[in-house]
């Protein structure tokens, strides 16, 4: 029974430690009613969750800790971080209605939607898993976006 119970408490540490947070501010402009002259700025927050695949790999970075064991969470965060930044970056800045995958409507819900479902696809093709998406233009009022709830 032991035995079991350890195990069991070995595979929730590994399910925990393999799930990231990371928060980012994106300055972008929209308009609500999809006319450029109404335009305006809003810096949203975006806020994801990020599981581990278990093809994810680090060739670059090999690190042992003092007992010699390997260390994984930091430079696991720089990586999936990495990741997620270059993702993100391509929408800096830019006029939401203007990019095509938004098809005018740039409401929060909508790019919610579809930063969810291109960030997923791009993740996944690192072995990195989007389990859910914060997205707000102020902390008042998130939108979240997830596989499950």
């Amino acid at each position: 029974m032991a035995a079991a119970d350890t195990a069991m408490g070995t595979q929730k540490q590994q399910e925990l430690d393999d799930r990231y947070c990371f928060h980012y501010y994106l300055p972008i402009t929209h308009s609500a009613d999809n006319n450029i002259e109404h335009k305006h700025s809003h810096t949203l927050e975006i806020t994801t969750y990020i599981r581990l695949l278990s093809g994810f790999e680090q060739d670059d970075i090999q690190s042992r800790s003092a007992d010699g064991s390997q260390t994984r969470s930091r430079e696991k965060f720089g990586e999936i971080e990495k990741y997620s930044s270059v993702f993100l970056k391509r929408y800096e800045g830019q006029y939401l209605n203007g990019l095509s995958e938004f098809d005018g409507d740039a409401s929060i819900e909508h790019v919610g939607d579809v930063i969810y479902a291109a960030m997923s696809e791009y993740l996944l093709s690192q072995q990195l898993f989007l389990e859910r998406l914060e997205i707000g233009e102020n902390p008042l009022r998130v939108y979240v976006v997830s596989t499950y709830m």
